[in-house]
């Protein structure tokens, strides 16, 4: 039995010059008014209600017809004489009761309004079923038109794309829209799989991961659903196979932006994957070729280190480490490794001009008993892990031995300012690197890269005793005054795979603490302008600036303590504000 196409509209009257009072309309309960190329052939029913209402000298008759409005800004209405082929039912009487019921009066279906548009030349507009009263020849009345959305161009079947294995898991890891896709058009992307010979049928549905936060079942808004997606398959069992595969492909990912993961799936099995494209509309487009890939074990931080740091999980917090948690997520997730995205020097330097920006416009006030020092640097850094006793080198395999960025603010509480300055503060900074995990590991030797990514976040927090010697430059105005800094550390540190607080064979976050010491020597801005300066310090703003630089070495280690040795030994440059 064939199902009923619902609408919805209400049609308008247009009376022509000179005739008595007329009314056309059509009234339903109608729900969809978007079609695609998969309704060209659909035999199902429109329901609709048409009326006509007014004096007439005898009985009028009728024509339904349908109206190509394709891509037209603003759509005419039914009072435009339509072509000869476009009429779907021609002078027809009206029945006593003045309605047309479909389909239980005429037979119209959803193929008839589309047929025109249809043909090997696909389009994508409105249409407008309409209806137009006569009497004696003579027209009364059209009605406004029920307008659709028409969308029959199917997109082309991908060409590029890239496909990945990784462990208990294939992803697509990029794709590129097919050229002839419309500007601005939402697609979704489909992966199929099906195992090779030898391979165990995963249970694809429990391992899907969507990227693009696309329904499941890829239903759009006009209804239409997996059973139109299904259709791109076709008779997979009759597809040749380069690895003995047999049966159906079946649907294991969707999304509307890579990257889509099919999980589940078991290492060392081979599995045929392809893809497709589905449009706004639900257009289904052909499938890709087929590419035979195969699921690996990676080998990340926890497989490859064998030292004995604790630390806590915070994928499962236990009341002591919540707090911690929390603390460490708020801290670190804004600035934690991104896939596709590596945070690089120019991005540090932005960061570090906005901020010393901010600190040459922003004291504005004194402390009402001791004065402030504000100190901004950045420097080299690289934590000595594979120092560790059973660290095994996993610094060096997973993130390259790489030297990355460390940046620290600090803040000074001036305590003595006669020969010399003494301050006590704190600091907190910020390091993280990240690196690919591998398909190999053992014995300090690293195969070749996975797809998934590790990243460690360091955020050393630290209180200083800091002393300079500037009593030279309020005696003589000698602008360099060298520096001394002590003091402890604590650093906590945390661990992500793809961007996210996963257990993955270990903790994923923990504390290490230490000490530290830095020498260096500061140069006094002061000396450049001291007129300008007296201005400054007369406003209130601050009183002193100083470029300076630094050797620094932070023994991070808890004290002897077995497990991560966190520190390094480098240098950084920095400028400071005394408020």
């Amino acid at each position: 039995m064939r199902k009923k196409w619902q609408l919805v509209a209400m049609l308008g009257a247009v009376v022509g010059p000179g005739v008595a009072q007329a009314q056309v309309t059509a009234i339903s309960q109608m729900t969809d008014t978007s079609f695609n190329a998969g309704d060209c052939d659909s035999d199902t029913l429109l329901s609709a209600t048409f009326t006509y209402s007014g004096a007439a000298t005898y009985t009028p008759q009728y024509t339904l017809f349908g109206l190509d409005a394709v891509l037209a800004a603003e759509v005419t209405g039914c009072a435009n004489q339509p072509p000869s082929d476009e009429i779907f039912v021609d002078n027809e009487y009206l029945p006593v009761d003045g309605s047309v019921v479909l389909p239980d009066d005429v037979e119209v279906t959803v193929g008839d309004l589309l047929y025109t548009v249809c043909g090997e030349s696909r389009i994508s507009g409105l249409r407008i079923l309409c209806m137009r009263v006569t009497d004696i020849g003579s027209t009364i009345g059209y009605g406004g038109g029920i307008v659709f959305n028409v969308d029959t161009e199917v997109p082309a079947a991908p060409t590029s794309y890239t496909w990945q294995g990784s462990d208990g898991a294939i992803v697509l890891s990029s794709v590129t829209p097919p050229a002839d896709t419309r500007s601005g058009e939402t697609l979704t992307y489909v992966v199929e799989i099906r195992p090779c010979a030898g391979a165990q049928n995963p249970d694809l549905d429990a391992g899907v991961v969507d990227a693009g936060g696309a329904d499941a079942a890829i239903e759009d808004a006009a209804g239409h659903d997996a059973a139109v997606a299904d259709a791109a398959s076709g008779d997979d069992a009759a597809i040749a196979s380069t690895c003995g595969a047999s049966g159906d492909f079946r649907r294991a990912a969707s999304g509307v932006q890579p990257p889509l993961t099919v999980g589940g799936l078991e290492n060392g099995r081979s599995y045929e994957v392809r893809l497709y494209v589905q449009d706004g509309a639900g257009n289904v487009g052909p499938t890709s070729a087929v590419s035979v890939l195969t699921p690996h074990p990676e080998y990340g931080f926890w497989d490859i280190y064998q030292g004995q740091e604790e630390g806590f999980s915070c994928s499962q917090p236990v009341t002591s480490a919540g707090g911690t948690c929390a603390a460490l997520a708020l801290l670190l997730g804004g600035a934690a490794w991104r896939r596709r995205r590596r945070r690089g020097p120019a991005r540090a330097a932005n960061t570090l001009f906005a901020l010393v920006a901010w600190l040459a416009v922003a004291g504005s006030a004194h402390a009402e008993m001791f004065d402030v020092a504000a100190r901004l640097s950045a420097g080299p850094y690289k934590p000595d892990l594979d120092r560790e006793a059973g660290a095994n080198g996993v610094y060096n395999c997973l993130f390259d031995d790489k030297t990355w960025v460390l940046g620290a603010f600090g803040a000074d509480l001036v305590l003595f300012d006669r020969l010399g300055t003494l301050t006590l503060g704190g600091e907190v900074a910020y390091f993280t690197v990240g690196g690919r995990e591998r398909l190999t590991a053992g014995n300090g030797v690293c195969g070749g890269l996975a797809s998934s990514h590790n990243a460690l976040h360091l955020l050393p927090l630290s209180a200083n005793l800091h002393y300079r010697f500037d009593w030279p430059y309020a005696l003589v105005g000698f602008p360099l005054a060298p520096y001394a800094r002590v003091g402890v550390n604590a650093t906590p540190w945390a661990l992500t795979r793809n961007g996210e607080f996963k257990d993955t064979g270990g903790p994923t976050a923990g504390v290490r603490t230490g000490w530290q010491w830095a020498a260096g020597i500061a140069f006094i801005l002061d000396v450049f302008d001291e007129t300008r300066m007296r201005r400054v310090r007369e406003s209130g703003a601050f009183q002193h600036a100083l470029l300076f630089a630094e050797w620094r070495e932070l023994h991070v280690d808890s004290f002897g303590q077995p497990g991560f040795v966190l520190g390094d030994q480098t240098w950084l440059l920095g400028l400071e504000l005394v408020i």
